[in-house]
C-alpha cells in the first residue's frame, strides 16, 4: 500500500507565521517577560521555514527582493556615513530604531521577500484568508487586556497621547477589507455580515484615516469592477452616492446619534469623539511637517538623506512624496514617485479583476494612510502592494512566454 506523501506549502506556513507574528510575541511575553529572547525565538522559527521554503524550490526566492533589501541597506548605508548626526535616530531612538522597524523579519522588506514567493494569485489570497485569523485574534484580544492609546514624539519634543491606537485600527482594518473582499467577490453574505463587527472596532479604537481607507476600498472596488455598456454611468452614480454618504456621516447630527448609542451601551468612540470636539490636534503639526519639509525640499535638489525628517522633526512627514522628495532629492525622489504612480495606473486599468481587488485591499491599507501619516518604511502593506504588483508583472511574462511557445509549435 503506497504511502500518502503530505505536500507542505512552506511559502503558505511562512506568511502564516509572518501574520501571527504579533499573537505569537503576545503568547510567549506573557510567559518569559523577555522581549529580545521573544524576538529572537519567533525570527529563528521564520528563518527556519524560509530556508526550508527556499530549500524546497530555490525560485521562490525571487532576485528583486534581493535588491529590494540590499539597495535598502546601502541607502541607509550612505545616509548613515554622510549624515552623522542621524545616527542617534536610526540607533538610539526607540522609536525610529532601523533594527527593531525595518531590518527584521517581521518587517516591511520581509513582506516583500514573503509574497514574492507566492506561485500564484489563488495562492496568495488562499493564505491571506486564512491569516485573518491569528490577526483578528490577538487584537481583540488586546482590547479586552485594555487598549493602550499611542504615545507619540511631537515636533517639540513633548510626548503626546493620541486619543486612538493606529496599530489596533489598522490591523482591524485589514480585517474588514478582506472579509469586504470575500464578501463582495465570492458573493457571501455572511462575510459581508461578519466585517460589521472589525468595522465597529474601528469605530472605538481606530483614527479617522481607517475609516476613510475603508471608504475608498468600497468606491473604488465598485468603481473599477463595473463592466458593460453602462458601466461609466454606474460609476459616477457610486462616486455621487459616496460622497453623500461620506457628507452624512461628518455632519455633527449624525455623529451625536452614534455617540449615544454607544454611550448607552458603556462604550465610547475616539474617532467620533474627535470628529465633534475637533480635539486632534495633529493637523496643526501635519501642516507645519508639510510646509517646513516643503521648502528644505525646495533649497536641497539632491535630497538630505533618509531620516532627515526623525533628526530634524523627532517624527517622520507625514506624506510619503514630501519623504521621498527630503529623502533623495528631486531626480531620484521624482523618479520613485512616477514609479509608484506607475505601479497603482497599471494595476487598476489593466490587471484582472481579481488581481486588481487584491491590490486595491493593500492600496487602501497603504497609500491612504501614507498619504497623511506614518512612513513607508514601516507599513508593512505598503511594501505588499508594490510586491503584489511584482507578481503580477512576473506572472504576464510567463503567460506571454507560454503563449509564445505554444505557437512556434
Amino acid at each position: 500500500m503506497a504511502k500518502k506523501v503530505i505536500n507542505i506549502r512552506w511559502n503558505a506556513v511562512l506568511l502564516f507565521l509572518f501574520f501571527s507574528y504579533d499573537l505569537i510575541f503576545s503568547a510567549l511575553f506573557s510567559i518569559i517577560k523577555n522581549e529580545l529572547f521573544c524576538n529572537i525565538f519567533i525570527d529563528t522559527i521564520i528563518f527556519i521555514i524560509l530556508f526550508l521554503t527556499i530549500i524546497k524550490n530555490k525560485k521562490k526566492l525571487k532576485l528583486d527582493a534581493i535588491i529590494v533589501i540590499i539597495v535598502s541597506i546601502m541607502v541607509f548605508l550612505l545616509s548613515y556615513i554622510m549624515y552623522p548626526q542621524y545616527r542617534i535616530s536610526m540607533l538610539y531612538n526607540e522609536s525610529w530604531n532601523i533594527f527593531k522597524m525595518i531590518f527584521n523579519l517581521h518587517g516591511g522588506l520581509f513582506a516583500y521577500l514573503i509574497i514574492r514567493t507566492e506561485d500564484s494569485f489563488d495562492d496568495l489570497i488562499r493564505d491571506l484568508k486564512i491569516s485573518i485569523i491569528p490577526v483578528w485574534l490577538c487584537y481583540t484580544l488586546k482590547t479586552i487586556g485594555g487598549v493602550s492609546f499611542n504615545s507619540v514624539s511631537a515636533i517639540s519634543g513633548n510626548i503626546i497621547t493620541r486619543n486612538y491606537n493606529q496599530t489596533y485600527g489598522f490591523k482591524f482594518l485589514y480585517v474588514a477589507l478582506m472579509l469586504t473582499y470575500i464578501g463582495l467577490s465570492e458573493k457571501k453574505k455572511i462575510f459581508l455580515a461578519i466585517s460589521i463587527i472589525p468595522l465597529l472596532q474601528i469605530v472605538m479604537y481606530a483614527s479617522r484615516t481607517a475609516i476613510i481607507a475603508y471608504v475608498a476600498f468600497i468606491v473604488l472596488y465598485f468603481i473599477f469592477n463595473q463592466e458593460g455598456k453602462n458601466k461609466n454611468i454606474k460609476r459616477c452614480i457610486y462616486i455621487a452616492l459616496f460622497a453623500l454618504i461620506a457628507y452624512i456621516v461628518q455632519t455633527n447630527y449624525f455623529l451625536n446619534i452614534l455617540t449615544n448609542f454607544f454611550q448607552s451601551h458603556g462604550l465610547s468612540s475616539k474617532i467620533i469623539d474627535a470628529f465633534i470636539n475637533d480635539s486632534n490636534n495633529i493637523d496643526g503639526g501635519r501642516l507645519y511637517l508639510w510646509s517646513s519639509s516643503y521648502e528644505q525640499i525646495k533649497n536641497n535638489f539632491w535630497g538630505l538623506g533618509v531620516y532627515y525628517d526623525r533628526y530634524i522633526y523627532n517624527v517622520y512627514v507625514h506624506n510619503i512624496f514630501l519623504e521621498l522628495l527630503l529623502n533623495y532629492g528631486w531626480i531620484f525622489g521624482a523618479g520613485i514617485i512616477a514609479y509608484i504612480i506607475k505601479i497603482i495606473s497599471t494595476m487598476f486599468i489593466k490587471a484582472p479583476n481579481k488581481e486588481k481587488t487584491v491590490f486595491l485591499i493593500f492600496f487602501s491599507l497603504s497609500m491612504i494612510r501614507l498619504m497623511l501619516s506614518y512612513s513607508y518604511w514601516y507599513d508593512i502593506n505598503f511594501w505588499i502592494m508594490i510586491a503584489i504588483y511584482s507578481n503580477y508583472i512576473q506572472y504576464c511574462k510567463q503567460k506571454k512566454k507560454v503563449g509564445d511557445n505554444d505557437e512556434k509549435k
